[in-house]
């Protein structure tokens, strides 16, 4: 089963990394589109024009034959926010004419959450690191639930031995809350760069920042834990000694 989920996420990251193209933008923010312009190999005159459109992942067309600025050599536009809020790759036809003649670019370029985006062998090292956390998250959760932490007494109520497992249960499940921040955060990064869904980067980023809050309290108060109960454990010991009973 495992072995299956990670092929998919493989092919699933070279497919993806196969179609994006560059360059990459930023979701939800001001971008200039430029390029020069050229007819034929030769560099336009100050008196050519040139018209895009723009279609998004979709198929849609968010923009059509609009006019571009001419500054210098290069033509731009100003796309605003409420235009490159999709993410994906967004298709950039271009038609430039000058002094009669007229040549089409068909361009693309892509949105992110990010403004970034992971090669192929970024994706692979994401996914490795995915697999490699979560395996220790739930081997130590496990651990932190299935071990015994409770001291052995006998039918009267003697204390017979201190079981120093509750310690090591203490600090497994220690561990799992870090390996599952650690998760978060991969997932984020996922989400953001590779798989490019913003909603998806949102909630990881969300529960990222939730524990890495809590990460330091945790610690402290499994530490004070750990303190109170080992006093605990030591006064039940000296009473066995003394021929006390405990309970």
């Amino acid at each position: 089963m495992l072995n299956k989920t990670i092929s998919l996420l493989f092919l699933l990251v070279m497919v993806i990394t196969l179609v994006v193209a560059q360059p990459v933008y930023k979701q939800n923010t001001e971008v200039e589109l430029s390029l020069p312009c050229t007819i034929n190999g030769a560099l336009c005159s100050n008196s050519a024009t040139c018209q895009f459109s723009i279609i998004s992942p979709a198929g849609l067309t968010l923009i059509n034959q609009e006019n571009m600025t001419q500054i210098g050599g290069l033509f731009t536009y100003q796309l605003l926010i409420n235009q490159t809020t999709e993410v994906g790759e967004h298709e950039f036809p271009v038609t430039c004419c000058d002094g009669g003649v007229c040549a089409t670019r068909h361009l693309t370029f892509t949105i992110t959450p990010s403004g970034l985006i992971s090669s192929s062998g970024e994706a692979i090292i994401y996914i490795v690191l995915i697999v490699v956390v979560l395996f220790f998250f739930i081997l130590c959760l496990l651990g932190a639930v299935n071990l015994d932490g409770k001291n052995s007494y006998d039918v009267g109520g003697n204390l017979m031995s201190l079981n120093y497992g509750k310690y090591l249960k203490m600090g497994l499940f220690w561990l799992s809350i870090v390996f599952l921040w650690f998760s978060f955060y991969l997932g984020w990064e996922v989400s953001n760069k590779v798989l490019m869904f913003a909603f998806v980067g949102d909630i990881f980023h969300t529960f990222f920042l939730i524990l890495t809050y809590i990460l330091a309290p945790s610690f402290i108060a499994f530490v004070i834990l750990a303190i109170v109960q080992w006093t605990a454990d030591l006064k039940l010991w000296e009473m066995t000694e003394r021929g006390l009973s405990p309970r």
